[in-house]
């Protein structure tokens, strides 16, 4: 081997042990992620200030809005508006009678007050 290719082999090693896997860190508050591989089972308003989703797998999370979302408290039914990579996340809404209700964040929750976590209301 070239001596010169000697300290570019050395440096090769020192990046690839720096870009090594990682233990997975929890994401950030407000910053939780909701694939659609999942399927939303439910859904429950909390006022007009947040609302409450449970997965298929009964994980609940909670998302909070920008501004409050008067209609949702009334609402029979709602639509999730995504863009790709098409996983619900804290830069999406939902769409109430129409109306987009913009997220300000979410987060992995135990579920509206008095709901057992991981249970179905």
């Amino acid at each position: 081997m070239k001596p010169r290719l000697l300290p570019l082999l050395g440096a090769l090693a020192v990046m690839a042990a720096c870009t090594a896997p990682t233990q997975t860190a929890a994401p950030a508050p407000g910053m939780a992620s909701i694939p659609f591989v999942r399927e939303i089972n439910q859904w429950q308003p909390d006022a007009n200030k947040g609302l409450y989703i449970q997965l298929d797998n009964h994980q609940w999370y909670y998302a909070t809005f920008m501004s409050p979302c008067f209609e949702l408290q009334y609402a029979m039914k709602i639509g999730f508006r995504t863009q790709p990579p098409f996983s619900l996340d804290k830069f999406d809404s939902v769409l109430v009678e129409g109306r987009p209700c913009y997220f300000k964040s979410l987060d992995p929750s135990s579920g509206p007050p008095g709901t057992k976590p991981g249970a179905p209301l």
